[in-house]
């Protein structure tokens, strides 16, 4: 099992389980717990999500062509038209992707509000697939995909002399990536950054370590002991602060340490929900695409439901705790630098960096009673970390994790890629379909926090 560090958790101070309670509070108004009885209340219906959505989706996505033939050329291309149209607020940006670079790449050109110009290059000769699919939903609550198959011949006229431009080139198709279509109408930014923009260094330094866990298999709690564990501490660069980002390092970095953080990720880039029904926030695009494996998960069942959607928006978005004084602070103001190495309540849960988010290290350990990394599957999970407090009576006992939920993680063996799912589809031999995974059954969007001291000036 791996685990991603949370400094927060249960670091008992000099109060009993009484008195910590009155630390804490969800900080629901009356508004939303009216909302969340007349939800449960209401009739079961296939039409809630058609109503909501109503007065704002994505009513489609259209391309000029679903078929191109290229040849093996560094000035041949092709230009696809995609044209957006939604009612409301909806969304209308995109994005698109190639199954295989060295084949052909992509690039995304917003020509007016849902219309866009894919600058489709060829590399190689082969076959590729490039996918585009829509920010905004439509409305059933899914993103629209559609894709264009990219045949790219073999040119015999092509010279040997020009390999090193051509690797110059590639080169440069690797930097640009893909093209983020939100940053196209960002603040007038250059395309050249635009182009970068999603594409992210990963860091990754390890140490070894023991420690005991908490565990309860047995279906009471267990203290066990381990050694020769392993510690890793991700770093990002850029902090990624987009799902195209994301869905590059899930495409790029085949490690479950890695995929684990970036729950972590995600949860920073959280924004203030318009209510609890809201999903059009990046947070849930980015833990969607986690969820999937940049859609290698394919169907509904894989993707965030409704009610994971009122759960994160209640429990995280809209819960709060109380400082000493009597004032509150919001969850998710603070909550994901708890899984930052060197932040505690005490320093105002501020990581070793301050507020340079490329210097921050997520914490993620290797839990060694469940899983086999080299089979294809092993557990992660983002979980509270405890230091049980010294006493006169006893030596203190320092219990590194607290074990009781779990993220199972499956490697998709086509790609590489890493998926979660729950723990439980772990247990014996890992085949078959990846159960789908909750992420509302994790601690990351529970209450339980100890309460920053606000005074460090993050």
């Amino acid at each position: 099992m791996l685990f991603v560090h949370n400094t927060m958790g249960s670091y008992e101070r000099k109060t009993d389980m009484k008195s910590f309670r009155s630390y804490v509070t969800k900080g629901l108004s009356l508004a939303a717990i009216a909302s969340l009885i007349a939800m449960i209340l209401a009739p079961i219906s296939g039409n809630t999500q058609e109503v909501k959505a109503a007065g704002s989706y994505v009513k489609s996505l259209t391309l000029s062509t679903e078929s191109v033939t290229l040849t093996e050329d560094e000035v041949e291309k092709a230009v696809v038209t995609a044209t957006v149209k939604a009612t409301g607020s909806a969304k209308k940006t995109i994005t698109a992707k190639s199954s295989d670079k060295e084949v052909a790449n992509v690039y995304v050109e917003k020509a007016k509000s849902g219309l866009y110009r894919l600058t489709i290059i060829a590399d190689d000769p082969g076959t590729c697939v490039i996918s585009v699919k829509t920010k905004g939903r439509n409305a059933s609550g899914k993103k629209i995909t559609k894709k264009i198959k990219v045949t790219v011949l073999d040119d015999d006229a092509y010279e040997d002399d020009d390999d090193d431009d051509d690797d110059e080139d590639d080169d440069d198709d690797d930097d640009d990536d893909r093209y983020d279509t939100k940053n196209d109408v960002n603040n007038g930014k250059d395309e050249k950054e635009s182009v970068n923009s999603d594409k992210v260094t990963v860091t990754v330094t390890s140490e070894t370590f023991s420690g005991k866990y908490e565990t309860n298999e047995s279906g009471k709690p267990e203290i066990k002991e381990a050694n020769d564990l392993t510690r890793k501490y991700i770093s990002f660069d850029p902090w990624p602060t987009t799902d195209d980002q994301i869905d590059y390092v899930i495409r790029n970095y085949s490690d479950p340490y890695v995929t684990a953080s970036l729950f972590i990720v995600a949860l920073d880039n959280f924004e203030k929900s318009k209510d609890m029904n809201d999903r059009s926030g990046r947070m849930f695009e980015m833990i969607e695409s986690i969820c999937t494996g940049d859609d290698i998960l394919d169907g509904s069942t894989y993707k965030i439901d409704n009610f994971a959607v009122q759960r994160i928006n209640v429990n995280y978005g809209m819960g709060e705790v109380l400082l000493d004084g009597g004032s509150k602070v919001p969850i998710y103001s603070f909550a994901p630098r708890a899984y930052m190495k060197g932040a505690t309540p005490e320093n105002n849960y501020t990581p070793e960096g301050g507020s340079d988010k490329t210097k921050w290290k997520i914490v993620v350990d290797e839990y060694v009673y469940n899983g086999d990394i080299d089979n294809g599957y092993i557990t992660v999970c983002p979980q509270r970390y405890t230091l049980e407090k010294e006493t006169e009576a006893s030596t203190p006992v320092h219990v590194d994790h607290n074990a009781v939920l779990r993220i199972g993680m499956r490697r998709h063996k086509a790609t590489g890629i890493w998926v979660p799912t729950p723990a439980s589809a772990l247990s014996g031999e890992v085949s078959g379909n990846v159960k789908p995974f909750d992420i509302t059954s994790t601690v990351l969007f529970s209450n339980n926090y100890v309460p920053p001291v606000i005074d460090q000036g993050f």
